[in-house]
């Protein structure tokens, strides 16, 4: 004959409460039997003589030592025959041991043996729960602590309920210290009973905790304390896919060690979550940054707790350094954790002997990405430039894998839904995925021109084809080649363009990040630079990590106002904006990343830097010829240009660079809109007088004046 068994975990609750009730029936017995004298007609707000006197026997209706053998099958881990209509102990043991081997998964047995709880502490729990599942048994609570007040089953009630003899009540006390599960866990609370302030233990309330209730129930929604800062992973793709080799090979290697606790390091976008969940699967992560210090204990518990009733493994962010209070909650534990942050650490002193893996995350090699770019983009791998990809943007597998999602959200939007990504597409996708988050001190420039627009010498497009093709192999130069190993600080590209204004170098770094697909910000000196002493380092600090993990050009216009030239210290500004200098040239010899400096006056930036600087490509003004050009180019196809308007005459007797002509090729224009006629030679005369005037240099004779 097949077992019994649950076919889920509300089956299960309601043999166990059905438990409860039998203990409490027989409670009920008791204490009427116990009573020798009539209900007086204010039970529990006075004390009877005949009370005082079976209480000073040792024949208190509920205390140890009154229940009979008859009354014990509802108990835990005791035997006999309970009444036909009640499940005992063992009856409902042996059916979610039937409900184990049929794969039926219970989530009251499974916690319990999660968190270690013994069969006491279970019925300690199912107590409490009782009186949130139906409040007839408040009622019941009420009438057997003989207090119509006493609603909520107390401490003393529930040893009662649940032990045989003084000896074992005096025992059980320990299910309720702060280290026992019960409470470390946070799974119920002791509550004062407000009109008795600070009573002993036994005058202690039972409250279980509402996620607890929640959990039981079915539902899986986050700890509501918990969830501002935590959420649930589930891998999209196997992550062991996302990750590159040698590292999926140590993920293995450790897997099967008897580990409790993990910490990743690495720098922000190598790939830290996605190791972790090629390690662990399911994960809980917590923005470890954003937890309240003030609530650290509290919200380090809940996690803790959270994970297990959540089958996942804790994932806490922003764990440089060893977190003392996180070690001690984690060694107390059942939770399995992974910790990720930065920078590397040891466990030391009283943590030396906790299980613990630590493992370094690398940014994916060149090798790395092109690998799992094929991986994701499976059948179209071939049709893209997935060297151009792995190359150009150093990105985590996570970010490969979403940067492929909306590359082909794009070309459905574009071309219907079969379309395939293009190189075009997947540059796209990366740029959003690799895009950092420095709004509030840099602001990300749209290229909208292109290499057709620049107009250069060509020594000078040469340089800058250059720089492009540096930044777009680097990952194959670097990793594959092994020449990062010869580097002895970073691996980054800096480049200086310096020329008088309006000479193209803004215009330069468009069409460069254009044509690399990156994306490009400008810094915002009024935002980075601060009058508080290292608040300016802070924030450029901020500026080159969050550049460096984006992928992205930094472009910092009048770089002369950072990087200026260091000068003898006379008092303490200029210490301090010695400092400054002297701490953007460190930083800018580790940054990874691409950073473009421009400078009107070049003699007025620090030799240092200078001398530091990948590439300069200098800006000088336009000769006659690509003056000619320029001026042949500034007109949009539909501005109405008279036909006396001489180009050559222009480009000939001006000496003006790209950008003062464009300001006069405008300012002409609204000249003629105002004057309702096409732009003539003189509005763009007096265009040019006003743009000399504008500059502080002498009008030339053809200019009228």
């Amino acid at each position: 004959m097949e077992s019994r068994y649950y076919p889920d975990t509300r089956a299960h609750l309601r043999a166990e409460l059905a438990r409860v009730d039998l203990l409490l029936r027989q409670a009920v017995r008791r204490f009427r039997a116990e009573r020798s004298e009539p209900v007086p007609e204010f039970p529990g707000l006075y004390i009877t003589d005949a009370e005082v006197d079976a209480m000073l026997a040792g024949r208190h209706p509920l205390g140890p030592g009154f229940q009979r053998p008859a009354d014990r099958p509802a108990v835990r881990s005791t035997g006999g025959a309970p009444p036909a209509d009640m499940a005992p102990a063992a009856d409902i043991a042996r059916a979610v041991a039937g409900s184990d081997r049929r794969g039926v998964p219970l989530r009251l047995p499974r916690l319990a043996a999660a968190l270690g709880l013994s069969g006491l502490e279970v019925d300690i729990l199912l107590v409490a729960l009782a009186a949130e599942l139906d409040l007839r048994y408040e009622r019941l609570f009420a009438y057997l602590q003989d207090d119509v007040t006493r609603r909520r089953p107390g401490v003393d009630l529930a040893l009662n309920l649940l032990c045989h003899t003084a000896e074992e009540k005096w025992a059980a006390r320990r299910c309720f210290t702060p280290a026992a599960p019960l409470r470390a866990h946070r799974l119920l609370d002791l509550v004062d009973d407000p009109a008795q302030p600070d009573p002993p233990l036994l005058g202690k309330y039972l409250r279980l905790d509402e996620r607890i209730v929640a959990h039981l129930l079915g539902d899986d929604d986050l700890d509501q304390a918990l969830a501002p800062y935590a959420r649930l992973a589930d891998p999209a793709m196997a992550p062991a896919e996302l990750v590159p080799a040698e590292l999926a090979h140590r993920l293995t290697a450790v897997a099967g060690e008897e580990r409790r606790l993990y910490y990743l390091h690495g720098p922000a976008g190598a790939g830290k979550r996605t190791a972790a969940a090629a390690l662990a699967g399911r994960l809980l992560v917590v923005d470890g940054e954003r937890v309240p210090r003030a609530d650290l204990d509290d919200l380090v518990r809940r996690a803790l707790r959270e994970a297990v009733l959540q089958r996942a493994t804790l994932y806490w962010t922003g764990a440089d350094g060893p977190p003392g209070l996180l070690l001690e909650r984690i060694a107390a534990g059942h939770a399995r954790v992974i910790l990720a942050g930065e920078h590397p650490w040891e466990p030391s002193g009283e943590f030396r002997d906790l299980p613990f893996s630590r493992i370094e995350v690398r940014r994916p090699g060149h090798a790395d990405r092109a690998a799992v770019w094929t991986r994701t983009l499976n059948g179209s791998a071939g049709t893209v430039d997935v060297e151009r990809l792995a190359g150009t943007f150093r990105l985590s597998g996570a970010q490969i894998a979403d940067a492929a999602a909306t590359a082909r959200n794009l070309a459905r939007a574009a071309r219907g839904g079969t379309a395939h990504p293009t190189t075009a597409d997947l540059l796209a996708g990366c740029r959003w995925h690799a895009r950092p988050t420095l709004s509030t001190l840099a602001r990300r420039i749209v290229p909208t021109r292109t290499e057709n627009d620049l107009i250069l010498p060509s020594d000078q497009r040469r340089q800058l084809a250059e720089i492009g093709a540096v930044i777009r192999h680097r990952g194959l130069v670097h990793d594959e080649w092994g020449f990062g190993e010869r580097l002895a600080l970073g691996s980054g590209v800096t480049v200086l363009f310096a020329g008088p204004s309006g000479t193209g170098k803004t215009m330069a770094a468009e069409v460069l990040a254009a044509g690399l697909g990156l994306d490009l910000y400008r810094l915002d000196l009024s935002a980075v630079v601060s009058k508080y002493i290292g608040e300016t380092e802070k924030h450029l600090a901020q500026v080159f990590a969050e550049a460096e993990s984006g992928d992205a050009i930094l472009f910092c216009d009048e770089a002369d106002a950072l990087f200026g030239q260091r000068s003898e210290v006379h008092d303490a500004h200029d210490r301090y904006a010695n400092i400054e200098v002297s701490f953007l040239l460190q930083r800018l010899e580790e940054h990874q990343g691409v950073v473009v400096l421009a400078t009107n006056l070049r003699k007025n930036m620090d030799a240092a830097f200078v001398r530091r600087m990948r590439f300069a490509v200098d800006f000088p003004m336009p000769g006659e010829a690509d003056r000619r050009r320029i001026w042949q180019r500034v007109w949009p196809a539909t501005a109405p240009v008279a036909a006396d308007v001489d180009l050559d005459m222009l480009a000939g007797r001006f000496d003006l660079s790209g950008g003062s002509i464009r300001d006069v090729a405008v300012a002409a224009a609204f000249r003629a809109a105002e004057a309702g006629t096409p732009i003539t030679m003189e509005h763009l005369l007096d265009a040019v007088g006003a743009e000399y005037r504008k500059l502080g240099r002498v009008t030339p004779a053809e200019v009228p004046s």
